[in-house]
């Protein structure tokens, strides 16, 4: 066989190839993977289930079961309200203190300053600093501490790796 018989040999094998696998995957979608009726978490007829599920899924029946669902909100313990005049607070605290704030110190005799603060609403928030050669994130937690001087609190000021 010479060479451009070979090549339009493999050519048409390849091409019934794609078009095999085109045709038998094309027209698959979630629905076909289940029968109709059957419980997507059942498995197929002539299929055995996984031996690690041990309990079904909760599925909201009613539409009042599922408002009260999508309305759950987990439980906060000893978290006060924040305001948005303690944010600005916090915010104006972090900028003035970055440099003593930072376990880490500023290199070659320059200052941190905040680049990027972003706030939970339970006064923790990711804070973004650099001096101009080196750049951190850290997480901090911050709250109202009356006992204090300027009445907050850095609870925690982690460096974030």
């Amino acid at each position: 066989m010479n060479n451009k018989k070979l090549i339009w040999l493999v050519i048409i094998l390849l091409a019934a190839l794609i078009l095999v696998f085109w045709f038998t995957n094309v027209n698959r979608s979630a629905d076909d993977l289940t029968n109709p009726g059957q419980n997507a978490l059942e498995p197929a007829d002539g299929l055995d289930a996984p031996s690690d599920v041990s309990e079904e899924v909760d599925v909201p029946d009613t539409e009042e079961e599922l408002n009260a669902a999508a309305d759950f909100e987990p439980p906060i313990e000893d978290v006060a309200e924040l305001s948005p005049a303690d944010f600005n607070d916090f915010e104006t605290y972090l900028r003035a203190n970055i440099n003593e704030l930072s376990p880490e110190p500023a290199v070659l005799g320059g200052t941190f300053y905040v680049t990027s603060i972003t706030w939970q609403p339970d006064g923790a928030a990711m804070v973004e600093y650099e001096d101009g050669h080196i750049s951190f994130s850290a997480d901090v937690v911050m709250a109202r501490n009356a006992n204090l001087p300027s009445n907050i609190e850095v609870v925690s000021f982690n460096i974030i790796q």
